[in-house]
């Protein structure tokens, strides 16, 4: 199972043997042109709701879904700092909205090298090492006249760096800053769809 972040909509790609919530709407999808018929919707900033695509082949339709985006790849993390049982989480500001920080893979880079790297640069925080792999996401949006479809790797990491964070503003970060548990929650609720999940 596939699922894309579209603005505030879900787009599952499933063979349709998972039970979903009823307020997915279903979408039949057989061929090239119903992909195209449905990928106009989100090109014409006509969708609204989730949606599930439904087919025979899981595969042949995500990639088919693909081929209608430039495909990007991003790597970042939600990186945690402990200290007397408490736990703080690692949070930029950018656009209005708080994000944990992630950046695109250079060529030839590896993944997690990219991870840790993107979340340094962006708030100048070191001493960083990865605990584990998260799941990945995928979203959709538009920039330079192209629609992109950005897969992002995320990692759950760990500190123990005093460094005060400081934001990348060259990259349009507003700000970079520790939270609490509680104000995490609250920092979600506010946030992209994608990372609530």
């Amino acid at each position: 199972m596939y699922k894309v972040f579209s603005n505030a909509s879900s787009i599952i790609i499933n063979s349709g043997d998972k039970i979903l919530p009823d307020s997915y709407k279903p979408v039949r999808i057989d061929n090239e042109n119903d992909m195209q018929t449905f990928t106009n919707k989100i090109f014409s900033d006509n969708l609204t709701g989730d949606y599930v695509l439904i087919s025979d082949t899981i595969q042949d339709v995500f990639e088919l879904f693909k081929s209608n985006f430039k495909i990007l790849y991003a790597a970042g993390g939600i990186v945690n700092k402990y200290s007397n049982s408490d736990r703080q989480i690692l949070f930029i500001k950018r656009f209005g909205y708080w994000d944990f920080p992630k950046g695109k893979i250079e060529k030839g880079e590896e993944i997690e090298e990219a991870a840790l790297r993107e979340v340094m640069e962006e708030t100048m925080v070191d001493d960083i090492s990865i605990s584990k792999e998260l799941p990945s996401t995928w979203h959709i949006y538009f920039e330079k006249n192209k629609w992109i479809l950005k897969k992002t790797y995320w990692f759950e990491m760990i500190t123990n760096s005093n460094k005060m964070p400081a934001p990348q503003t060259e990259e349009g970060i507003e700000s970079a800053e520790w939270k609490n548990f509680e104000e995490a929650k609250t920092l979600l609720a506010k946030s992209y769809r994608s990372l609530k999940e």
